[in-house]
């Protein structure tokens, strides 16, 4: 059996504690490490703390401290009574030895913990003593660059300046080493409420971190991936906001509860127009095809049989708050509704189209009943039948799927974290067949983490050369614009793509996004998001 390698953090229980809860809940799950805590409490005495924190902080750096809190625990409150966040509170298998005095007794104790690597928390003193009793080596999980122990602060400009992500990097030093080596690195989503926010870079962080452990505990280290980052300079940050940013931020956060109470949402709709070249980006010239009343039309894929082309579509209906797949036949005379080609009594959306030896299929997604189905056509266009679950139990959404060098590849997007955020996660699989149910994950999953080019919004198949369409996500905005990346090295092992194209929403007047970009033989298609007058 398997020894679980240990992995010790230095916490301080009065402060950090929920910081690393979801990272405690995760490692619970493992069966590669466990997590040991070496609990620091210098000062007991509730009175000395405060005076120390003054003493260490300033008299008006100390009540920005408060201000900040007090927005943090108001925040958190309502959030938890609205049942946004959980109110976890993990038990924990605790060491609680007090290192006050860091004598050599002590310094011995941390030795017959057996540790084999150190997560880093800001504790760079005892850290640094206790790091030749650490057998691997030690870990460190930055944001902007900055450590975990400012995330706070890193995450409250992040959101008041609208920023439209956050990087993350997971470094590992290696025991005799003086550089550090990235193992992960990746970017996730900012949205306009602080805390729900942290929750967000916390929960999808830590998935990270729980598969950099992993890749040390098998010894599986993807070169590719692997950077130096110790030459990057840390950007300075205020010791707290002041409050003129916080007063900033609560009338942000109030201007956007009232910009959800009275603005409209808005909806996609989709564009076509003929052109010999899909690398026509002038599209000025689009045609549109009105949304049907109390629904709207996304996710468009073009298929031409015969002399005419078929739009495949998401076609949602408000009524019944979900989507089923329909088309459109276009041609030089016009667009007309042809019908549903597949309806079920879940969500469809994306209906990727392929053939394999003229036979067509089609790979709609199927997220809402965790499983990546197969349909083939009966009769062209209108009817369809399922043909194969060719995956079970997985939250995934936007798949597409090919066939290239001998092999079936499926590109997908997955949320790690099973936070239903699809925004930066890129997953592939292969298969020798694409009706097998055995599809193998890629060595490095996920491939990309990165929300300006991670989700899928199409695949255009360029006789040889594959281009993967890819959304770019915006701060707290959904399909912002649309990227085209060839992908110039496919293998098990190895993946790349090279960005080529941009589509930025300004094709039409006040629209606010474009997700989806699809071609084939003479047509191409659009969706975009606008708000309704």
């Amino acid at each position: 059996m398997k020894t679980k390698l240990r992995v010790g953090i230095i916490i301080n229980e009065s402060e950090e504690r929920n910081k690393l809860n979801d990272l405690f809940r995760i490692s619970k799950l493992s069966a590669d490490y466990e997590i040991i805590l070496i609990n620091v409490d210098y000062e007991t005495n509730q009175k000395n703390k405060i005076i120390k924190k003054i003493k260490s902080y300033g008299v008006y750096n100390f009540i920005l401290f408060l201000l900040f809190k007090l927005i943090i625990s108001l925040e958190k409150f309502l959030l938890i009574k609205l049942k946004k966040i959980l109110n976890r509170n993990t038990k924990l298998e605790e060491f609680n030895i007090k290192l006050s005095d860091y004598n050599d007794n002590k310094l011995s104790k941390i030795k017959s913990l057996n540790l084999d690597l150190l997560l880093k928390n800001n504790y760079s003193t005892l850290e640094k003593k206790i790091s030749p009793y650490i057998k691997l080596g030690t870990l460190s999980i930055k944001f902007e660059n900055q450590d975990l122990s400012v995330l706070e602060q890193i995450n409250f400009y992040k959101v008041l300046n609208k920023k439209k992500n956050t990087e993350f990097h997971i470094n590992y030093l290696k025991k005799n080493l003086s550089e550090e080596l990235c193992l992960i690195r990746g970017n996730i989503q900012n949205i306009p409420i602080f805390s729900l926010n942290l929750n967000k870079l916390l929960n999808k962080s830590y998935v990270f971190l729980d598969l950099a452990i992993k890749k040390i505990s098998n010894n599986n280290f993807d070169l590719i991936n692997n950077e130096y980052l110790s030459s990057k300079k840390e950007n300075k940050l205020n010791l707290f906001p002041s409050i003129l940013e916080q007063v900033n931020y609560l009338f942000s956060i109030l201007n956007y509860i009232k910009i959800k109470l009275i603005t409209k949402e808005p909806k996609w709709n989709i564009a076509y127009k003929f052109s010999d070249n899909w690398k026509d980006f002038n599209l000025s010239d689009l045609i549109k095809i009105p949304n049907p009343d109390n629904r709207f039309l996304a996710d468009p894929f073009i298929l031409k049989e015969g002399k005419v082309h078929y739009c495949f579509v998401e076609d949602f209906d408000f009524n019944l708050n979900r989507g089923c797949i329909s088309v459109f036949e276009i041609s030089s005379e016009g667009h007309r509704f042809i019908g549903e080609a597949l309806k079920e009594n879940f969500h469809l959306s994306y209906p990727f189209i392929f053939k394999n030896n003229g036979q067509l299929y089609m790979c709609p997604e199927t997220h809402e009943i965790n499983e990546i189905r197969i349909y083939k056509c009966k009769n062209f266009p209108l009817e369809w039948e399922l043909e194969k679950t060719i995956m079970k139990n997985i939250s995934a959404v936007d798949t597409s799927i090919f066939f290239k060098e001998n092999q079936w590849w499926l590109l997908t997007n997955i949320c790690s974290a099973k936070m239903n955020d699809f925004t930066n996660e890129l997953h592939i699989y292969s298969s020798d067949h694409f009706l097998k149910n055995n599809w193998i994950p890629h060595k490095n999953n996920p491939v990309v983490i990165d929300t300006l080019k991670g989700r899928n919004g199409g695949l255009i198949i360029d006789d040889l050369d594959i281009y993967r369409v890819f959304q770019s996500q915006g701060f707290n905005k959904y399909g912002e614009s649309i990227g085209l990346a060839k992908i110039s090295k496919l293998t098990k092992t190895y993946y790349q793509e090279d960005d080529k194209f941009k589509i930025k929403p300004n094709f039409f007047s006040n629209i606010q996004g474009t997700h989806t970009f699809n071609y084939h033989e003479g047509l191409l298609v659009i969706d975009y998001l606008k708000t309704d007058k």
